[in-house]
């Protein structure tokens, strides 16, 4: 049930942002890693260009070729994006209930709300768990799996 709600959770926050850990990793390991190549690139291209030609013209030259490398990286990166929103809005509309793998009737919450706050929340909890054990040992007594035969057929 937790592990419904949390991969829920997770294709939401994808589908509306395009964000996953290893888009994360790799912006991070990317940016630390260009960071310190473009800084040892740019002496070095400088000095030679220097060297062959005159100071505004290398460094026309290496704008040119950082500004190139942005607008690659930015589209690659625009791609990505919209290839992992795209991919995380098919697998929401592929579930049935689009939502909760359980439904929680309001008038229901609002009886153990105040149940709770009658009796004590101390007290409940041990008929709880008995009642959750049962209801699990049930499902396993007729053989059922909570609808993943359903999903199977």
């Amino acid at each position: 049930m937790l592990t419904a709600f949390m991969r829920q959770f997770g294709l939401r926050t994808q589908a509306a942002l395009g964000l996953d850990g290893s888009v994360l990793a790799l912006s991070l390991i990317g940016a630390v890693a260009g960071l310190a190549a473009l800084a040892f690139a740019t002496v070095a291209a400088f000095i030679w260009l220097a060297a062959h030609t005159d100071t505004a013209t290398a460094g026309l030259v290496l704008a040119v070729a950082y500004l190139s490398v942005s607008v690659t990286s930015l589209t690659v990166c625009m791609a990505h994006h919209r290839r992992l929103t795209k991919r995380a809005q098919a697998a929401l509309a592929a579930d049935d209930d689009g939502g909760l793998p359980f439904r929680i009737d309001p008038q229901l919450l609002l009886i153990a709300l105040e149940l709770g706050r009658s009796v004590g929340v101390r007290r409940l909890l041990p008929i709880a768990a008995i009642g959750f054990l049962a209801a699990l040992g049930s499902r396993e007594w007729f053989g059922q799996s909570g609808g993943s035969q359903a999903r199977r057929t």
